[in-house]
């Protein structure tokens, strides 16, 4: 897959994660709805600037639209659903969560 094949996806799959609309997207990135559609396509590639807009609008790192993972992973399918889950957590949550975690964790030592 290309980079550019990974942005696509990747930025379509997080829109649909924090169940954005591409209206709504734009809004909250400052972009046209039009140039939205054109980087999910792959028609058009980001600027470091709208690179930024997206990451802030998505509250995900930058590194998260380039992310390569193996398809047919469902570990890390499960893992980046994790952290994108965590990164929506206030902090009170995220310290439960991670509390769980562990607890989970020390559950199944040998794994």
């Amino acid at each position: 897959m290309t980079t550019r094949d990974t942005f696509k996806h990747q930025l379509r799959r997080v829109r649909k994660l924090r169940d954005l609309s591409q209206e709504k997207l734009a809004a909250k990135a400052n972009r046209s709805v039009e140039a939205i559609s054109n980087l999910e396509r792959g028609l058009n590639l980001p600027s470091f600037d709208t690179l930024e807009e997206l990451a802030t609008a998505l509250n995900v790192p930058v590194r998260d639209f380039f992310e390569f993972e193996d398809e047919n992973s469902g570990r890390s399918t499960k893992l980046t659903e994790l952290l994108n889950a965590a990164r929506m957590l206030d902090d009170t949550d995220l310290s439960i969560a991670v509390t769980q975690i562990y607890a989970l964790r020390d559950k199944n030592p040998g794994f």
